[in-house]
């Protein structure tokens, strides 16, 4: 049964909170994959992760397809329910089907205050989860 975190992050925080997690899920050698709507996204958080902070470095990949480069790196960046590398961990910047997230050990969800539909929808992720058995654990920013 996978852990799932909701993390209630405000619009402009989105990309912080997620390269903050992507770099925790690495000190602790732990692997990631970070779901993003498009390529669009994934190239803008790709981008973000390296420079986000001077001393910060996060090794990951932007993954065009469903075979990562490096089998090895810690952290993909995806654009579709596909698993590139054995990771435990999904940041969930788009939404996955619970199925394909139930996948992992732990699932974060980042609540999306864009649009009042965007909000809804997390709200019944939530509700899905809990209807699964999982009660996930609601972080605010």
């Amino acid at each position: 049964m996978s852990a799932v975190t909701f993390y209630d992050t405000p619009p402009d925080g989105r990309w912080p909170r997620v390269a903050r997690l992507a770099e925790a899920a690495y000190m602790k050698k732990r692997r990631a994959i970070i779901l993003c709507a498009d390529r669009s996204e994934a190239t803008k958080i790709d981008e973000y992760l390296w420079s986000f902070r001077d001393d910060a470095f996060v090794p990951h990949e932007l993954v065009a397809d469903t075979e990562a480069e490096d089998a090895t790196t810690p952290l993909v960046i995806v654009t579709s329910e596909t698993q590139p590398i054995d990771a435990d961990i999904l940041i969930q910047l788009t939404p996955a089907s619970l199925d394909f997230a139930a996948r992992f050990v732990h699932v974060i969800d980042i609540v999306d205050h864009r649009t009042p539909e965007l909000l809804q929808a997390s709200r019944d992720r939530y509700k899905a989860w809990r209807t699964r058995g999982v009660t996930p654990v609601f972080q605010k920013s």
